[in-house]
């Protein structure tokens, strides 16, 4: 008999679920997890159902939990509201694998009591285990988004500084840009442009921002780019926004941020390629940055 249990969710788990969240992430080439505030914002949403969140305990001690979210549908879950659901690989902590059969056992077989048709997740060779995990439980990759649809890329800062022309930059300037700037932005992230604008502002006014660029020509926007650094390791920037019209605007951008994060000391630059970026490709390889992780849509139809 194991030696563990699983609990459904209640009020008060997430501030285990956190901590658990960051230590099993820390070490991922781009640490990401729920914080205490995300957490409770999922649990207070209107369509949150706690028969299907779950947590893992040994003894009185959290080891672990998954996450079922119906409002993160996924790119081809064409499906009515309450029939497909998001479920977020288990955070476990080490020396508990077993938690994590234990917790997606309960999450698959509470969605299909539930009536839900259409599960998804996102794997990742940055996550240890999550892709045997994934197939062990009959996920599949989505034939629109295998491996590869996604990649993290690293520059490793101790190689020094990248080499070429970066004569067409320009500090971001808001009363001249805010507004083309932000319609990327806005559109890239799916968040009202407003959001946007305010996201921007406040990039712009930070005291560790890396780089805040723009290219222009003819009067328009031709690239743009903000890098900042990871929120809890500071030794990681990348570029949470870049767009350019050519791959010399791109290797421009790159280049200036790159030289930029080596003079104020960090010691991975991460660039996040997908969908349109993905163009890019060659030429961050070409710079001498690293695929580090590689990203799958998995899928299970669950009747």
């Amino acid at each position: 008999m194991s030696s563990y249990k699983i609990r459904s969710h209640e009020p008060g788990f997430e501030e285990d679920q956190a901590r658990i969240g960051q230590e099993v992430s820390k070490d991922w080439a781009w640490p990401f997890h729920y914080t205490l505030e995300e957490l409770q914002e999922i649990y207070s949403e209107r369509n949150f159902d706690p028969e299907t969140q779950f947590s893992c305990f040994k003894g009185d001690k959290m080891v672990g939990f998954l996450l079922v979210i119906p409002r993160r549908v996924g790119p081809a879950m064409n499906y009515v509201e309450g029939m497909a659901a998001y479920i977020d690989p288990p955070r476990v902590l080490p020396g508990h694998e077993e938690a994590s059969d234990l917790l997606m056992k309960k999450a698959l077989t509470a969605l299909r009591t539930k009536g839900v048709k259409l599960a998804q997740t996102r794997v990742s060779t940055m996550r240890p285990g999550s892709i045997p995990l994934m197939e062990k439980w009959g996920f599949t990759p989505h034939k629109d988004f295998p491996f590869g649809y996604k990649h993290y890329y690293y520059y490793y800062l101790d190689k020094g500084p990248l080499e070429g022309p970066t004569s067409d930059l320009l500090p971001f300037d808001a009363k001249r840009d805010l507004e083309e700037c932000a319609d990327g932005v806005s559109f890239w992230f799916k968040m009202p442009k407003e959001r946007a604008k305010k996201w921007i502002l406040e990039v712009d006014t930070r005291e560790d921002m890396v780089s805040h660029l723009v290219i222009r020509k003819e009067d328009e926007l031709a690239g743009y780019c903000f890098a900042i650094p990871h929120g809890e390791r500071k030794d990681i920037i990348a570029t949470y926004y870049i767009a350019a019209a050519t791959d010399d605007y791109f290797t421009q951008l790159i280049t200036q941020t790159v030289n930029n994060a080596i003079t104020k000391n960090h010691k991975y630059f991460l660039v996040d390629l997908m969908h349109n970026l993905l163009v890019f490709e060659p030429v961050v390889v070409a710079l001498g940055f690293e695929d580090v992780a590689t990203w799958a849509i998995y899928e299970l139809h669950l009747d």
